[in-house]
């Protein structure tokens, strides 16, 4: 504060002033020690802070070398995170590949599941059939095998009653007691009749068949259903037939109604179509026509049958009435 006008304020001032001089004189020593102090620890914090400084700056500049040192490192892993990322990708394209795959896989397993069901289904259909068609084959075999069975019955029966009645025509044509009179019936004269002279052993040890109005064929074959087609056409062209069974059978019935022809099947049991040819062509029957008749069309068979005096064939497979009775025509 600051005091103006008369003697007391003058006063007052120096008094002041004295006061502060003292106050100053009296605290100088320490607030010297304290200036000294405080200067003392501020220097001490300039060095430290001084310190500090050059340390961070060290360390800064540590720092930096070390960057300098891992650019390459991180350009390194810059790259490597890159090539990461397309690796990534890849993967993940070939996981979405896949799955695509794997769906595709189970449609395709699907259908061939559907497949493979539908194969099982048709197999056991088809089994199921061939099954139905067995039981059908086997009871149209058991039908054929009762047919062919009648059919050789009846064969039997009509060679027996041809046989009979051809022993009949025989005994009236050798003993005149039994030539037929004015009182016998005229089926029996007709019967008598059929044989116009009887067969001839001429001077060349050969045996004919006699002349007959109506010739006679002989069949040997072992198959029913055969014989009997072929004595139906060819009685119904006016021939007269003898069958047999088999060679040896042919053999007693050559002998017996010297035929005017030989039709023989090839395979027989016993004696067959080839050993019954050369038989009858080393024989006194010699000039017997001898017909074989064979499923085989090949050369090898016909050779044969020419080795063993066969006159003639006729193939089954062009088997049919025409051809067949025109044949015969030109060997009897």
């Amino acid at each position: 504060m600051r005091f103006r006008g008369g003697p007391k304020g003058k006063l007052k001032g120096a008094l002041i002033k004295m006061l502060k001089k003292w106050l100053a004189g009296m605290f100088q020593p320490e607030l010297d020690s304290l200036k000294a102090e405080y200067e003392q620890k501020l220097t001490a914090q300039n060095l430290e802070h001084e310190r500090s400084l050059q340390a961070a700056q060290a360390e800064t500049d540590r720092l930096c070398q070390e960057l300098e040192l891992l650019a390459p490192l991180k350009e390194q892993i810059t790259r490597l995170e890159a090539e990461a990322l397309q690796l990534r990708q890849q993967l993940e394209s070939q996981a979405n590949s896949q799955t695509a795959d794997q769906q595709q896989q189970s449609i395709l397993q699907a259908e061939l599941d559907s497949l493979r069901a539908q194969l099982v289904s048709e197999a056991a259909a088809r089994q199921a059939a061939e099954q139905q068609a067995g039981e059908l084959e086997t009871r149209r075999q058991h039908e054929i095998q009762a047919l062919q069975a009648q059919i050789a019955e009846r064969a039997a029966s009509i060679e027996a009653l041809e046989a009979e009645k051809t022993r009949m025509m025989l005994r009236s044509q050798l003993n005149p007691i039994s030539a037929p009179t004015a009182q016998q019936p005229d089926s029996a004269a007709a019967a008598v009749a059929t044989v116009v002279a009887p067969a001839l052993e001429q001077n060349d040890g050969l045996i004919r068949p006699p002349v007959r109005s109506r010739k006679k064929v002989l069949i040997v074959d072992d198959a029913a259903t055969t014989r009997i087609l072929q004595k139906n056409m060819l009685e119904s062209a006016g021939y007269e037939v003898v069958m047999g069974n088999d060679g040896q059978q042919g053999q007693s019935l050559l002998a017996e109604h010297l035929p005017d022809l030989v039709i023989t099947d090839i395979e027989m049991p016993r004696m067959n179509g080839f050993e019954l040819t050369t038989w009858i062509k080393q024989s006194a029957y010699r000039e017997v026509p001898v017909l074989m008749v064979t499923s085989h069309s090949d050369d090898s068979f016909q050779q044969k049958g020419l080795s063993a005096g066969a006159d003639g064939f006729v193939e089954k497979k062009s088997f049919n009435q025409k051809t067949f009775l025109e044949i015969i025509q030109h060997y009897v």
